[in-house]
């Protein structure tokens, strides 16, 4: 079927407003972000679709060919933090000579602001002519950081556009948490939130336990959209043949962070290296965005058992995922993690499923991600923190041909009914579509 050239959505007799991205993150093929919204905008027209952001991650054009990279000019950080912190300081960088003193007052500085320094945030001319270009009708924001929200703010008050708010974690029940400075923060953030939810015209989660807590939380109504994928372009490359060759291919594509999964993964590392110990040879593969990679290469890999790769791109993914024996979710189990993520779904989840390769689950089982892998039934779950325990839940995956196909259709299946693009991104797009003729209700 050729493509429509119309401004209509699907299954809608809405046209596409211009509509601005205000998000941290930028498309792209490497983070979860960009990945969750290429495929959520996909199909918009690009000529009604622009981005401001704060990625150093290179953006891809595929779908969004506008984009502003916000800089020094509009968030900075404020007067005196800045006299002390550099912009790029961090521990350890620096001439060697005056090495231990940068990182001394780095880490005065830190206890005393806790989770960052405080920012200002100004609605520049450039940006201001940059909208102007555009002429947005509506506006689409993930939010992010104090400095982020106040200068959506100022942006708000400028041009008055209706606007929908999608919320991908619990970063109110987290942030700001630390430091002396930390109460206030988190006082603005969290009123500057509220004042957002209240203003907007349409309020999204990322899942339906987010949509739930949220609504008993804010006292709004939410509506849960997740990352999509066309089921039909996958079915071709799904996995089917689930025998197991001298090697065990054990795979994790995604995002490392402190805050999410980093812990579980080194777990998974230690697990995989006591597995070839005892003379059972197992692989295991990180594909990570490149910044990820370059921070935390040294403390995971572990050759020949465990190296890190490339990020999988759009082209590739499918085909790689559906090679391994099996993907690796991981989820750390400190409680500050399970605070944060409790209603999370990685944008990577859509992916794996659509594989149909079976998953090895390991995090707490409190959190959304891996309920609704036990639930669903299309992963295998180790819900307590036991490295041992990690070690017999790979190796019985690696013994039970017919456990591994089981997981892995039933993944599949999964996917189909929850995450297919045909059936999500219309009813997406018109939801946004929406937007300017909720602007004109009183």
């Amino acid at each position: 079927m050729a493509a429509s050239t119309s401004n209509r959505p699907q299954d809608s007799g809405q046209e596409h407003p211009r509509l601005l991205i205000y998000s941290p993150g930028v498309f792209n093929s490497q983070t979860g972000t960009g990945v969750f919204l290429a495929n959520l905008f996909k199909g918009w027209p690009k000529d009604r679709l622009a981005i401001i952001h704060w990625d150093p991650t290179q953006p891809d054009t595929d779908v969004c060919e506008r984009a502003y990279r916000l800089g020094p000019a509009e968030i900075d950080k404020q007067a005196p933090w800045s006299w002390f912190l550099a912009p790029t300081l961090a521990v350890g960088e620096g001439a060697k000579a005056d090495g231990a003193v940068a990182a001394s007052r780095y880490g005065w500085i830190k206890s005393l602001l806790g989770e960052e320094a405080p920012h200002r945030a100004i609605l520049t001319p450039q940006l201001m002519r940059w909208i102007e270009d555009f002429k947005p009708q509506a506006v689409y924001t993930l939010l992010g950081t104090l400095p982020y929200m106040r200068l959506f703010d100022a942006i708000m008050q400028r041009f008055e556009l209706p606007y929908a708010v999608h919320i991908m974690d619990d970063w109110p029940s987290v942030c700001y948490r630390k430091g002396v400075l930390g109460p206030f923060m988190r006082h603005e953030a969290l009123h500057r939130l509220d004042r957002a939810l209240a203003r907007a015209k349409t309020r999204l989660v990322i899942c339906d336990a987010m949509r739930e807590a949220f609504t008993r939380r804010y006292g709004h109504a939410f509506t849960a959209y997740q990352n999509m994928l066309e089921a039909e372009a996958w079915q071709s490359q799904r996995k089917t043949d689930y025998r197991v060759g001298e090697e065990f291919h054990l795979l994790y594509a995604g995002s490392i962070l402190v805050d999410s999964q980093f812990e579980s993964l080194k777990d998974a590392v230690q697990a995989v290296v006591m597995l070839n110990k005892r003379g059972v040879r197992v692989r295991l593969a990180i594909h990570a965005p490149r910044a990820h990679a370059a921070r935390y290469r040294s403390r995971l890999e572990i050759l020949p058992h465990v190296s890190m790769g490339e990020p999988l791109g759009n082209e590739g993914i499918a085909s790689s995922l559906a090679a391994a024996d099996a993907l690796l979710l991981p989820v750390n189990f400190d409680d500050a993690t399970r605070r944060y993520v409790r209603y999370s779904m990685p944008a990577k989840i859509p992916a794996y499923l659509f594989s149909a390769a079976p998953v090895l689950a390991y995090g707490p089982g409190d959190v959304a991600s891996i309920r609704y892998a036990r639930e669903g039934g299309w992963a295998y779950v180790q819900s307590n923190r036991d490295i041992h325990a990690l070690v017999e839940a790979i190796g019985l995956l690696i013994r039970d041909e017919g456990l591994r196909r089981r997981l892995g259709e039933r993944a599949f299946a999964t996917g189909v009914k929850n995450h297919d693009a045909r059936v999500l991104r219309p009813a997406f797009h018109a939801q946004l579509c929406a937007l300017t003729a909720l602007a004109s209700e009183k």
